[in-house]
């Protein structure tokens, strides 16, 4: 184009425009009011609508600020092309495949072979016994790491100290003494003892016992001890129905219909509400055992802490009736449901008839072991116990699709959830390879299973809703065929992020010839384009409540019907932190003369873990507030309507994909002393202007023309205290966070005994700093979306003087608070101390383990069920901020009747308050009160249209792009 034609190019216009939609369209004279009057005279009001003129607030969109954008844009493009070793001049259409832009790699460029297993792969010594850890073990990085290895040298020491006195203690010879074994101390110490030190805990195979249950142990005994810790009749059926609206969309392996059909086989009532189990045949123990499970679910769904502090935050008043007589839920029902299902006789036994029930029921004791508070899967245990049900699996064949088998398998039910489980466990296989380094379980050549998905009727029904066409099923129906559609999405997508994994885990332990490193690359690019294309933003899910149109991929059905969207957020953690261990290994594999290879992956790798981290942050804040005190802030409403009961299951898996994220940040950390070109100001620099981007760098309170590396450095090790002391609060209910706790109180120690220079300046600057410097309030999604589309304003610090300001507390100031619970005076002392709290604290973690089987007098002790000890998980820890007394001297415990220690005589006659509705109201009420009235239609006597319906939330700002 000739330079006269660019002349006469003219410049478009970036004025907001200040007329309504309608107006500007018709062309009509805008008075500006809203609705306004032209509006009004042609009964359009409902679509008047004006161009947001404060959102942008960016100077109005000036040409300069547009011009800033598109060179950052052409910067970016111009380092993916430089990256991708790309010339674009040799390109007429750009329109090339990314796989091969890796592949196309110039000739004399290196592209060596990675083998990570020859240089990761390693055994290591572990609760007495040798045990191997692969390329992505949480443990390579303690190994690998040169500044993670002097960190916890002092461990491992003691690890292969207790492994060498333990093989000793073995090869003591019988003598005609009795006594002689229960005085030798060191005998006794290793037999029984096996010591779990926090840094290895990925490794923590709890105690493993024979898989029988006691030999006292009748079934008629375990099922006159299982009935006697029931609870009421209303609460058992108010928990269940909590479980099938809060907790199910986790665990979506049994049938609601079916499961309540087959309770009616084994669950009896009498005149007063006293319910007993009663079993006709063996087959029909394995129903008690899910009852169990299901009760303990439903229960942690339940904020106990918010209820003590106010009772109207729960609606329903038989599950509030049951919180004021005492009644608590705890993780002992999962020990009895073990016990129920281990009790059958030899002929009926679980590993002699594989029946899908019985897979169904250790498969909830599977993801408990995965996400409940007071364990943790990252074990070898978690391995084992799920290759124990894959084999089952492929007993009964559920590695084939039944369509198959059509003269077996005919309703859609079964079908429906023979293919979940199995997709479930491909999942949780990949997950479980990927924490250990080890091969997966499951082989892509082995099945043929399709995805799971809704029935031909049911999608016809869904269709027609989404038209607007008149279907005829009540609104509880409709919100099921959904919910049900969501889960199957949910877990097609779960399907490609295991793929994902899977390919990542093959690239690092090829034993034959190794990978390429392109091939890491080409991989590394893939997930980066899943999470970018697939995925939303993490604190855009946490925001969704009010932004239009925030989620990606996003169904707005779900949206109204308010189906969760937790697993989508635990995807998304889960990729970051393959990105950051993807990384982390390619530093660690370059040697060090290969500088500008290392700093790449060291930006590379700190970008996932401080999003990791401050999300993770963020969440365990989130714990320890409380809803008195806390529950008017943006922050807590948000995380509050999103997880919604749902914290204290998703506790456990946030940790873990946080758990190589902290070794890096505490790696770098180091390393910020000991390499000149690894510094935190170097990497922060370096970070992409994506939406949790941009939270992270407002956070780190970034001014990057400004700030100094000591002042990253300061700020680093203020948010590590703070997390620290959040977790340290919730050590007590959290096993994940006792844990993270101790890994802080190590690295700090360390740090402080090892480079006691170092240590007191960065301590010295912290309290000049503290004087005088607060850190900036958090961003809303809103605010972060704009600063993420100005790289000006990401330059130049964080100033939004026109942005409607959320009610949020003041800014945090810098304090040395706290220090004094970390530190200790030399390193003897705090690895004493952690040891321990290890013995402490790790024999309550072994309890509750897979293959545990508790003693039957422990069992029926009756203070072990139904109780109201501080302890237990959902009420406050004697380290709680916020102490409630959980006295259970209410009106409501007075009749007569018996719940373990408490009594009752009816429900109806206990005198309870009436609650009222909360007084956070959900954005969606409206539309849920007009859902509600479809359940009082009868199906097939009048049917709903649904298209005025239809209509009006089509219209809605929430759907507009």
């Amino acid at each position: 184009m000739s330079s006269g034609t660019d002349a006469r190019v003219k410049k478009s216009r970036n004025r907001v425009p200040i007329s309504c939609e309608p107006c500007r369209k018709k062309k009509l004279k805008c008075d500006r009011t809203k609705p306004c009057s032209s509006c009004v005279k042609n009964k359009t009001q409902y679509s008047c609508k004006y161009a947001n003129q404060n959102l942008d607030n960016m100077n109005k969109m000036q040409l300069t600020t547009e011009i800033i954008n598109l060179k950052m844009k052409v910067n970016k493009l111009e380092r993916i092309l430089q990256a991708n070793n790309i010339n674009a001049s040799e390109y007429s259409d750009l329109s090339f495949v990314f796989n091969e832009s890796i592949s196309r790699m110039s000739e004399d460029q290196e592209d060596p072979v990675l083998d990570l297993s020859e240089k990761f792969d390693r055994m290591v010594f572990k609760e007495n016994r040798i045990l191997l850890t692969g390329a992505t073990s949480y443990v390579t990085f303690i190994k690998a790491d040169k500044q993670l290895s002097l960190l916890f040298e002092a461990l491992n020491k003691r690890h292969e100290q207790e492994y060498e006195e333990y093989m000793n203690a073995q090869k003591i010879k019988v003598q005609h003494d009795s006594k002689m074994f229960d005085s030798s101390k060191i005998a006794r110490k290793h037999a029984y003892q096996d010591k779990d030190l926090c840094m290895d805990s990925i490794l923590s195979g709890m105690t493993t016992t024979t898989l029988t249950a006691p030999g006292l142990l009748k079934s008629q005994d375990i099922f006159a001890l299982a009935s006697s810790k029931l609870p009421p009749m209303f609460a058992i059926e108010a928990l269940i129905d909590r479980f099938f609206t809060h907790a199910y969309y986790l665990v979506p392996f049994v049938d609601e219909e079916i499961f309540r059909e087959e309770l009616t086989y084994v669950l009896l009532s009498d005149e007063k509400g006293n319910p007993s189990f009663k079993v006709a045949h063996h087959q029909n123990t394995s129903i008690v055992s899910l009852l169990l499970i299901i009760l303990r679910y439903a229960y942690m769904t339940i904020n106990v802490k918010e209820f003590d502090e106010n009772p109207r935050s729960i609606e329903d008043e038989s599950l509030a009736t049951m919180l004021r007589m005492g009644v608590t839920i705890g993780p002992q029902y999962i020990e009895l449901a073990k016990n129920v299902l281990l009790s059958m006789p030899p002929e009926e036994s679980i590993f002699r008839k594989v029946t899908i029930r019985n897979i169904q029921v250790l498969m909830f004791l599977r993801w408990y072991q995965s996400y409940s508070p007071e364990l943790s899967e990252d074990y070898y245990e978690a391995s084992i116990s799920l290759s124990l049900i894959i084999q089952m699996c492929r007993v009964l064949g559920m590695n084939r699709d039944p369509d198959h088998f059509s003269e077996v398998f005919r309703d859609e039910k079964v079908k429906s959830l023979r293919r979940r489980i199995f997709y479930k466990l491909f999942y949780m296989d990949t997950l479980s390879a990927f924490d250990l380094g080890t091969p997966v379980v499951i082989h892509s050549d082995e099945y043929d299973v399709i995805l799971p998905k809704i029935s031909a009727k049911e999608k016809a029904i869904l269709d027609d809703f989404k038209r607007g066409m008149s279907i005829s099923i009540t609104g509880k129906q409709l919100k099921s065929i959904i919910n049900e559609n969501a889960i199957n999405k949910d877990i097609s997508l779960e399907f490609e992020v295991a793929t994902l994994i899977r390919r990542a885990i093959q690239l690092c332990r090829n034993y034959d010839d190794g990978a390429k490193r392109s091939e890491f690359l080409s991989h590394i690019q893939k997930i980066e384009l899943f999470l970018n294309s697939r995925l939303s933003s993490i604190y855009e899910m946490l925001d969704s409540g009010e932004l239009a149109g925030s989620f990606k991929i996003d169904d707005p059905i779900e949206r109204i019907f308010n189906i969760s969207k937790i697993k989508k957020l635990e995807m998304r953690l889960v990729l970051l932190s393959l990105l950051n261990c993807l990384h982390y290994l390619l530093f660690l594999y370059a040697s060090e003369d290969q500088k500008e290879e290392k700093l790449e992956h060291a930006m590379k790798a700190t970008e996932p873990a401080l999003i990791l981290f401050k999300f993770t942050y963020d969440f365990v804040k989130y714990l320890t507030e409380s809803s008195t005190i806390h529950g008017a802030s943006k922050s807590h409403q948000n995380f509050k309507r999103f997880f919604n009961g749902l914290e204290i299951s998703f506790a456990s898996k946030v940790q873990a994909c946080f758990s190589r994220g902290i070794l890096w940040t505490m790696s770098i950390f180091l390393q910020n002393f000991t390499s000149d070109h690894l510094k935190f100001e170097t990497l922060l620099k370096k970070f992409g202007n994506s939406v949790d981007s941009v939270v992270v760098l407002n956070w780190l309170n970034i001014d990057l023309d400004r700030n100094t590396n000591d002042q990253f450095l300061i700020i680093m090790f203020h948010y590590l205290k703070e997390y620290y002391l959040n977790s340290i609060g919730l050590k007590a209910d959290f096993f994940c966070c006792w844990r993270v706790s101790m890994i802080i109180k190590i690295f700090f120690n360390f740090f402080k005994n090892t480079k006691q220079e170092r240590f007191e300046k960065v301590l010295t600057h912290y309290e000049l700093a503290s004087e005088n410097q607060n850190l900036r309030k958090d961003f809303t999604y809103a605010e972060a979306k704009i600063m993420n589309s100005d790289p000006q304003k990401l330059k130049n610090g964080f100033s939004l003087p026109d942005m409607p300001t959320p009610l949020e507390s003041e800014p945090t100031r810098l304090t040395t608070k706290g220090f004094d619970q970390i530190l200790y005076d030399n390193g003897e002392e705090y690895l004493d101390a952690l040891i321990k709290e290890d013995e402490t604290h790790r024999p309550s973690a072994r309890m509750y383990s897979f293959f545990n089987i508790s003693d039957y007098n422990a069992l029926a002790d009756p203070g072990s069920f139904q109780t109201t000890d501080s302890s237990s998980v959902n009420r406050h820890s004697e380290t709680d901020s916020f102490s409630h007394s959980n006295s259970t001297d209410h009106p409501s415990t007075k009749s007569s009747g018996s719940v373990g220690n408490v009594t009752f005589e009816d429900p109806s006659k206990v005198n309870v308050m009436s609650f009222g509705a909360p007084d956070i109201v959900s954005p969606f009420d409206t539309y849920a009160s007009q859902i509600s009235t479809m359940d009082q239609e009868v199906p097939g006597e009048k049917s709903i249209n649904l298209q005025d319906f239809i209509s009006q939330f089509s219209k809605d700002s929430m759907f507009s792009n």
